[in-house]
């Protein structure tokens, strides 16, 4: 037995996110990069869990075989073989429910039935149904497109073509195609596409894989995405899978995960539908019998109303719901078991259970497993598994977690303070739940404790810093949540602005991050940008100025032309002034800053050519160590190279940074927008695993500053 240990495995998630937070933003001075990582260490929620979730099992209903014998369902389903879908395997009760209603009753139908439900069952097996009812009588060999299966993505659609290639080899009457954009024009080509995407797998004869078989022979079960539906309707070669003989056989339409089409994007695909009822069907209400899947779709029968709302203005066909008249509901819940299935006949006390756990582990037979347990001797044959859920079914401390997961989720730790009564109860709990999930009467039986672990993590909102000259050293300068003002210098009636930062992550380079913002009376302040803002200003930060020397570098400033502009930022509301101190009227001495000019990206030492030269192209090698700089507020200046005629910075001494060595290697960016894309526009949300917040933030090649903000 093979298991997870969720206390070890979420710790070390934990510290390897920290770590990688701190690699990923490198700050150079010392102060900040000091606050960064005690923050990190602090008690910051970037993680939440593990968390304990139990999901009861579904209650099971009729078989295929049963619903074949009442005749619900065609006598040719008998033809499946048993590897591609066992007939007298239980359905799930609501299977079973959705069957009838779609083969025997013909009504359209929402399944918001949650993930590993069986939810494709539900529209499959009537689509199925009715095709081979036409086969029986005769009409099945004209060929067109009986049934609609529409996804918003080709992932999947081709989930689903899979499933297909599975049922329908024993049914070569019924043919199948996917038309997407990759689909190839001509057979010889689709056939070789074929064999290279899927070189174990038999091309059936009754699949149709070319554009051009589907447009000369339509197929009975047509799969796409909704993009691609635009253009099929639009387009004169596509005409023969809408109009004319070929078009006449329209009778299903099935959309998965319809929870995606919601505002503009689901009005657009609302009026696609009617488009295309419009082209196959004249319109007529009932023509198209209409399925809906999703497995987050709604909280439960309190929302079921509002559901067949939405799938009346998706799909302009009736849907029904009445909570007093089965006939009228045409949406499908799950129906599921009770967690606790008995009542408690023994107790199994903590180190028992650890001890029986790791014989398990070992693999230990029933018979070794009871001499552990003390517990009763099994059956003959009675495999291991068996024996677990024989102990375990009546034990009172499993009952008791069982009763408490039923209740819902909660954090592990939250459970062990609950329910724990040893020395160690949040390792006596994992090993409980280790035995729970292995317990099964039979192998196709859901285990006595059907658990799973969650582990979450979140990103940055950004890291945001105080520079006023004057701020508390006890209190942290840097926070990782959102401020406008600085909440230490608040409580000593202090006015200071909190500033989002941003790193070079060549150099370690620290900037200030904002928009520039009017203020009254004239002049600029920076604010905070918008969390979708793709253009923001990038100000490389310096020192608080000493006193009588406001133009200090001005020279140095002057001779970077059109690459900086320096000036005057006053840490305590964010005013900046070109010439001379800020004219906000706040005590604080200002800061020198330089703003980016002319769409530079970057200013330091670690600028990449591509940050000054924009038409250069990013490199793809790994960046070598960083060399850090002994002063963080390096001003700029340019001369020529002799090797380029672009202009860079250097230091002081007119010398290059280190970093200069590999110039397209830099990146700036601040701590919020790691996983902005300004390019796609699209953000990750919260709640993110380690595996793909790291690609995430390493693998894009925008030179310019990006964001996390989720």
């Amino acid at each position: 037995m093979t298991v997870l240990d969720p206390l070890r495995a979420s710790q070390r998630i934990h510290d390897e996110y920290r770590r990688y937070l701190r690699s990923t933003f490198p700050l150079s001075r010392g102060d900040l990069a000091r606050a960064f990582a005690d923050q990190l260490d602090s008690e910051f929620p970037l993680a939440h869990g593990p968390i304990l979730q139990a999901s009861a099992p579904y209650v099971p209903g009729a078989s295929v075989e049963d619903l074949v014998a009442e005749g619900v369902l065609s006598q040719r389903f008998r033809r499946l073989s048993p590897e591609a879908f066992p007939l007298d395997r239980p359905l799930y009760l609501h299977q079973e429910r959705a069957i009838r209603k779609a083969a025997g009753d013909r009504r359209n139908l929402v399944v918001a039935t949650g993930t590993g439900s069986g939810k494709t069952e539900c529209f499959l097996l009537p689509i199925l149904d009715g095709l081979l009812r036409e086969a029986e009588e005769g009409t099945l060999s004209k060929p067109g497109v009986r049934a609609l299966l529409l996804y918003p993505m080709n992932a999947l659609a081709n989930d689903q073509l899979k499933r297909l290639r599975v049922l329908l080899r024993d049914l070569p009457s019924l043919t199948f195609g996917r038309y997407v954009g990759e689909t190839k024009d001509e057979q010889a080509k689709a056939e070789a596409d074929f064999r290279t995407r899927y070189p174990s797998d038999e091309l059936l004869p009754n699949e149709l894989i070319s554009r051009n078989v589907m447009q000369a022979t339509p197929p009975h079960i047509l799969l796409t995405n909704y993009a691609m539906l635009e253009y099929l309707l639009l387009r004169s070669d596509d005409s023969t899978l809408f109009d004319g003989p070929t078009g006449e056989h329209w009778r299903f339409l099935a959309l998965d995960e319809v929870h995606v089409y919601r505002g503009a994007q689901g009005t657009e695909v609302g009026m696609l539908l009617r488009r295309l009822r419009d082209r196959v069907t004249g319109s007529r209400t009932g023509a198209l019998q209409c399925f809906g899947t999703s497995a987050t779709l709604g909280r439960g029968e309190r929302d079921y109303p509002e559901l067949v709302r939405f799938a009346e203005a998706l799909f302009a066909e009736p849907f029904e719901w009445q909570a007093d008249d089965w006939s009228k509901q045409d949406v499908i819940g799950p129906v599921r078991r009770s967690l606790v299935r008995s009542d408690a006949v023994r107790r199994i006390e903590a180190d028992t259970v650890s001890r029986v756990r790791t014989r398990a582990r070992d693999g230990s037979s029933a018979a070794e497993l009871a001499d552990t347990s003390g517990g009763p001797q099994p059956a003959a044959g009675m495999s291991a598994e068996a024996y677990l859920a024989q102990l375990l079914a009546g034990d009172e401390r499993m009952i008791a977690l069982q009763a408490r997961l039923e209740a819902g989720s909660a954090d592990l730790r939250v459970i062990a303070r609950e329910l724990g009564e040893g020395d160690h109860p949040q390792q006596e709990l994992v090993d409980l739940v280790d035995l729970g999930v292995v317990a099964r009467d039979r192998p196709d039986d859901a285990p006595v404790l059907p658990a799973r672990y969650h582990f979450f993590l979140r990103a940055l909102e950004g890291a945001f810093v105080c520079l006023h000259p004057e701020h508390d050293a006890r209190e942290p300068a840097l926070l990782l949540s959102r401020h406008e003002r600085c909440p230490s210098c608040a409580r000593q009636a202090r006015q200071a602005a909190m500033f989002e930062l941003g790193v070079c992550r060549r150099c370690g380079s620290e900037y200030l991050v904002g928009a520039r913002e009017s203020v009254a009376g004239g002049g600029h302040r920076i604010a905070h940008a918008s969390p979708t803002s793709v253009s923001p200003i990038r100000a490389l930060l310096g020192d608080a100025l000493p006193e009588g020397e406001d133009d200090e570098d001005q020279d140095l400033a002057q001779t970077a032309g059109d690459i900086a502009l320096a000036v005057s930022l006053c840490p305590g509301c964010g005013t900046i002034a070109e010439k001379g101190s800020p004219k906000c009227g706040c005590l604080a001495r200002p800061v020198r800053v330089w703003l980016a000019q002319n769409g530079r990206t970057a200013l330091c030492a670690g600028a990449s050519h591509a940050d000054i030269d924009p038409a250069a192209t990013p490199s793809t090698d790994s960046s070598p160590a960083r060399t850090p700089r002994s002063r963080l507020s390096l001003p700029i200046s340019t001369r020529k190279s002799p090797r380029r005629k672009t202009r860079r910075p250097v230091t002081r001494s007119g010398k290059d940074a280190s970093c200069w060595s590999s110039p397209t290697r830099a990146r700036t960016q601040p701590f919020s927008r790691l996983f902005w894309n300004a390019r796609t526009a699209e953000r990750s949300s919260d709640g993110l695993s380690l595996s793909r917040l790291i690609p995430s933030a390493t693998t894009s090649r925008e030179p310019t500053i990006s964001s996390t903000r989720s």
